[in-house]
């Protein structure tokens, strides 16, 4: 029987690595985003990446095991920070590759779990040996073609070669638009599924596309079949066909060369393989009459088959058309059996790449390079394509499609929730049969944000355990924020198994300046749900707005005093204050005015020294109020009533941002009869405004008497 060594094209090798890495990295993307443990996927990558070097390389060499082992490490790198990457997109709500640059700097600052984020990587390269092991032990148990030593023929050659031998040598240039149309379109589809599968994780779980997924990456393992397939002919580099001894024979020049008796050149294709237009004209020369000497001790029949020589030197024995196309001819020739097994015929592929070369009488030598075979391109894409969109329409949810938000209005305050969640009657919301939310607003009282955020890390701790991988550790001290309306806030978010099987996470914000604390829980049953509650917690976190303090609530409105007058405050600036209202002769105060809220009402008053507040008073005295303001309640020594926190009972709500100071710039009063009497003096007042009430509790700083100013639309 005969047999056959196998060549190395070491550049076709490469390409085959490459392409099999591709088929692995794509294998654990789609293994990670149908929510199973993508390491084992590891295995696929390794035996891909060996695997495509084997079947476009001709065979598994040493240089084709240390190409592959570093695609391997590259490639499984690269998927592994593509994988993470798609998961903070997700959760952050950012572009695929705004967060693929962003990786190494989320380790560096704690926001990816360092420990969970090089465990699997390591297991993930792990898992790549039971696929890379086997074949390159495989690899080593057959001999390479480098590695055959030489051979010296055991029989001299009969005399000087002979002249009659025809040589057909291969145009190299004749193939490269067929070789071009069958991997260019591989390429293309390996785009194709890269893309799929980062559209398919940016819309979810979803079971269409993911099907589509599926579909297409099996498809796409055919279609790499059928392209090596293909390019069969495209390896015609490799072959010399010379007519000699009254046969056609095949030649493989290299494996020739690797045959000492019949060496021409030093060189060896330990990095590429031999080309016969690279070599100079004597080495030329010396190779034809090494083929030569070949083809006169196979026919005189010195050698036994299954030798060394007449592996390379191969007799096609009265060829006979099988197939002709526009590429190649497919002839079958005559093989001799061995001992009791019978002659027999085999079938080889030549490509239409020599020039006058006539394998089987009747046939047309080629005159031309053999045209591109597009058709197997565009049958392709159009194959992933619809392997893709087809599961995709089928399976697609109709209500499949982007999250859309509404907002939620509490107690002062604006958060942006789902719209799938529904209320359960009470301060909570449900999604689904095991998504929980609450989100709660309480007055943070005279706490401050450190005393807060250890009283809650206290109550939570009690039976809870930190969760082992939390989603955003970085976030569990106690952090400063800004919101988009410039309002300061505090915040910090945790984690926690509840205990067994239960799964909890609590955002809270924290505003001193609003006297807000507004805490939102998510708790779920299941771990693999757990990550879409906490990225939801996480999102209504990002979305608070405060409306207490955002509008001045005194200039340029209306107000019935307590003692029964009006006062006017006329957008411009300026104030009528009337005496007594109705009446056809009433005193009145004119002037201009000026009103302050938040931290400028207290720089005002202390900017002002004649009234002796400094700025730590003022805030000991908003401070104090903050537990909760009664205007009409039964004052203590030294004030206003102080609620406890915690206490069932409740006040008004004010904070630094309701706290007001007036500024009457009195210039001058109008008596009864008319007469009109210059003043020149300010009248300063200070104190809160409680919406809930629409009026301004305030002092007046000039008599030190209370002042109630009621809104009058």
């Amino acid at each position: 029987m005969e047999q056959q060594t196998k060549h190395e094209n070491f550049v076709a090798g490469v390409v085959g690595a490459v392409l099999g890495s591709f088929l692995g990295a794509v294998c654990i993307i789609l293994v990670s985003q149908l929510g199973y443990v993508a390491v084992i996927s590891g295995v696929v990558m390794g035996v891909c990446t060996l695997k495509g070097y084997e079947l476009l390389g001709g065979t598994l060499s040493r240089k084709g095991i240390v190409v592959s082992l570093a695609l391997v490490l590259g490639m499984t790198w690269l998927v592994f920070q593509m994988d993470c990457a798609i998961e903070v997109a997700r959760e952050a709500e950012i572009d695929f590759f705004e967060a693929f640059r962003s990786i190494g700097y989320l380790l560096e600052e704690g926001y990816l779990n360092p420990r969970y984020y090089w465990g699997n990587l390591i297991v993930l390269y792990l898992f790549t040996l039971p696929g890379a092991v086997p074949l390159i032990l495989g690899a080593r148990k057959s001999p390479e073609e480098e590695a055959v030593p030489p051979y010296v023929s055991s029989a001299a050659a009969p005399g000087q070669p002979g002249s009659a031998c025809q040589f057909y040598i291969a145009e190299p240039r004749w193939m490269r638009r067929y070789r071009l149309s069958i991997f260019l379109p591989l390429f293309v589809v390996l785009g194709f599924v890269f893309w799929a599968l980062l559209y398919t994780s940016a819309q979810g779980n979803e079971w269409g596309p993911l099907m589509g997924c599926v579909a297409m990456v099996a498809g796409l393992v055919v279609l790499l079949s059928v392209g090596v397939h293909l390019a069969q002919p495209s390896q015609a580099g490799r072959w010399i066909y010379v007519r000699g001894g009254g046969a056609l024979w095949r030649v493989d020049f290299q494996l020739l060369n690797l045959i000492l008796e019949f060496r021409f050149t030093n060189k060896r294709g330990a990095l590429r393989a031999l080309e016969w237009g690279r070599l100079s004209e004597e080495e030329q020369r010396a190779g034809r009459e090494a083929i030569e000497r070949a083809i006169q001790q196979l026919t005189a029949g010195q050698l036994p088959p299954g030798s060394a020589l007449s592996r390379a030197v191969a007799c096609l024995a009265d060829p006979q058309l099988e197939k002709e196309t526009s590429w190649f001819w497919k002839i079958s020739y005559r093989v001799r059996g061995g001992g009791t097994e019978p002659e027999r015929r085999k079938k080889v592929v030549i490509a239409k790449a020599y020039p006058g070369l006539v394998p089987v009488p009747g046939t047309t030598p080629p005159e031309k390079a053999a045209p591109g075979r597009w058709g197997f391109g565009l049958a392709a894409i159009a194959l992933t394509a619809a392997l893709f969109f087809i599961p995709y329409t089928l399976l697609a949810s109709p209500a499949a499609g982007p999250a859309v938000y509404r907002p939620y209005v509490g107690e002062g305050f604006t958060v942006q929730i789902d719209e799938t969640w529904e209320s359960d009657g009470a301060d909570g919301f449900v999604k689904g049969n095991d998504e929980y939310y609450r989100i709660i607003a309480t007055p943070l009282g005279a706490y401050t944000p450190e005393e807060t955020y250890d009283d809650l890390c206290s109550i939570w701790a009690e039976g809870c355990i930190p969760l082992k991988d939390p989603m955003y550790p970085a976030l569990w001290d106690l952090s400063d924020g800004v919101t988009g309306d410039g309002d300061d806030y505090q915040f910090f978010f945790q984690e926690w198994e509840i205990d067994e099987d239960f799964y909890g996470c609590l955002s809270a914000v924290m505003s001193v300046d609003k006297n807000l604390l507004i805490s939102i829980h998510g708790y779920t049953t299941s771990l693999k749900k757990y990550h879409q509650v906490a990225m939801e917690v996480a999102g209504v976190l990002n979305s608070v707005t405060f409306q207490i303090g955002q509008e001045d609530a005194i200039s340029g409105r209306n107000f019935l005093c307590g003692d029964g007058s009006q006062l006017y405050l006329d957008p411009d600036g300026s104030f009528l204050w009337d005496q007594t209202p109705g009446s056809e002769a009433s005193a009145c105060y004119l002037g201009t005015y000026e009103v302050f809220y938040g931290q400028d009402a207290v720089d005002a008053i202390a900017f002002r020294e004649e009234y002796g507040l400094t700025r730590e008073d003022l805030w000991e005295t908003i401070f104090y109020s903050m537990d909760g303001y009664w205007p009409d309640g039964a004052p203590l020594e030294g004030g206003y009533t102080t609620l406890a926190f915690g206490s069932e009972e409740t006040g008004y709500h004010v904070c630094l941002d309701t706290f007001y100071t007036v500024i009457l710039h009195n210039e001058s009063m109008v008596h009864e009869d008319g007469s009109a009497e210059p003043m020149g003096y300010d009248t300063v007042y200070l104190g809160f405004y409680i919406p809930e009430l629409e009026m301004a509790d305030l002092i007046n700083l000039n008599t030190a008497t209370d002042a109630r100013w009621y809104l009058q639309e």
